[in-house]
């Protein structure tokens, strides 16, 4: 029997540390990332990202018990890492300031119906929820419709909108996709790994930072033979990825 390498398994505790601190080491190096493609990153404020990712680095070795040259230095570089931190949330602070409130909640709302929208158009027609966290990420969940009747209940031209719908369908089945459609009117997307596979390169396509957080769903019959697709929750962490086709054809 060959030997397994030997897993890192946290307590609940270090695991929340752990996950804090690199979520703050992410946020330091898009930010370093960032001012670094644009020319735009001071000296002073290198000197401040590296202070802060070598601490933040430091954290995580010391919980997951690793040697780093960074947890040895942290002791002595903890009042500059503090005044690091000071300087971050100062220029965070200052950098929302400048970003004008007005207007907001329409920039918001555009954001999430270019989402509706594009969903909507490959014919999956339901976004389940949409949130922003407090990270200036975004949080989606995608949901699936794909009953023609359904779709056009309520339209003013039913007729015309079920056929659109099954035209979407049978487009998604010629992408590869696989539905169940025995003794149904409507058609489930089986969970299975080629529909998996494929959901996550149209994501992956659309949006180039999202990152994929579960896939949720529950049986297509009664005996549980058969599994549909639910849902799927992506994180998108560049807002711009959400308008990058609209701004490409301006």
């Amino acid at each position: 029997m060959e030997n397994q390498e030997k897993l890192v398994v946290l307590d609940k505790d270090a695991k929340a540390v752990v996950t804090k601190e690199l979520e703050s080491l992410f946020f330091a190096a898009k930010q370093m990332y960032d001012w670094v493609k644009t020319d735009s990153l001071t000296e002073e404020m290198k000197e401040t990202l590296l202070n802060l990712s070598e601490h933040h680095i430091a954290k995580v070795s010391n919980k997951v018990k690793y040697n780093s040259l960074s947890a040895a230095n942290l002791e002595e570089k903890h009042a500059a890492v503090r005044e690091a931190n000071g300087r971050i949330r100062d220029l965070e602070e200052k950098i929302a300031n400048m970003l004008p409130i007005d207007g907001l909640k329409e920039q918001l709302e555009k954001l999430s119906r270019t989402i509706d929208h594009w969903w909507d158009d490959l014919g999956f027609n339901y976004v389940r929820e949409i949130q922003y966290t407090k990270y200036g990420n975004i949080l989606i969940e995608f949901g699936f419709s794909l009953d023609p009747s359904f779709s056009s209940r309520y339209s003013d031209s039913p007729l015309s909108d079920a056929e659109l719908q099954q035209r979407m369908i049978d487009d998604l089945k010629e992408r590869g996709f696989d539905f169940y459609e025995e003794g149904r009117r409507d058609y489930e997307l089986i969970d299975n790994d080629n529909n998996r596979n494929l959901l996550i390169e149209l994501l992956e396509e659309r949006f180039p930072s999202m990152r994929l957080r579960e896939f949720t769903n529950m049986a297509a019959t009664k005996d549980h033979r058969i599994l549909r697709l639910r849902g799927v929750k992506i994180i998108i962490s560049d807002l711009n990825d959400i308008l990058k086709e609209e701004n490409q054809t301006k």
